[in-house]
């Protein structure tokens, strides 16, 4: 279940992880708390994200190796153009492959979901977006004034 949190299969793959009294990151409830989720349907949801283990496992393997040849690169004191590029290209392409299993889960759970759940699940999901955002900006405002 690693591979869940590391790879960030979606935002409903720590649902199956966390009991009705579960929390992470500090006192934060699971989403599974938050969307209701019954026994049955974390349970299925479990059962979804290990039957995929096998598929998810080696792309984020790979896309962590990836990601760290690329740092490396652009981080050389070389400047190589061509093989930043073509490392990025890379890194993109096992981005893609991770999005594409990435939706095979989510399309997978989505079915297990109530509407309300689904709405709620949306409505944490921008959430976050404009908690991230907002981040973004703290950072560039601090650049700024660097």
């Amino acid at each position: 279940m690693l591979v869940v949190g590391t790879a960030g299969i979606m935002a409903l793959g720590s649902i199956a992880l966390a009991g009705p009294e579960g929390h992470r990151f500090g006192d934060r409830p699971q989403l599974g708390e938050r969307l209701g989720l019954t026994e049955d349907q974390r349970n299925k949801i479990k059962t979804i994200l290990e039957s995929h283990k096998d598929e998810i496992k080696p792309l984020v393997e790979k896309m962590m190796t990836e990601r760290k040849a690329l740092r490396e690169l652009i981080h050389s004191g070389t400047a190589d153009e061509a093989a930043i590029r073509a490392q990025a290209a890379k890194v993109a392409a096992v981005e893609a492959d991770l999005a594409v299993a990435r939706a095979k889960v989510a399309a997978e759970i989505q079915p297990l979901l109530t509407a309300e759940q689904k709405e709620k699940a949306r409505e944490l999901k921008d959430a976050f977006a404009k908690r991230r955002a907002a981040f973004r900006d703290r950072i560039a405002k601090h650049r700024a004034q660097d």
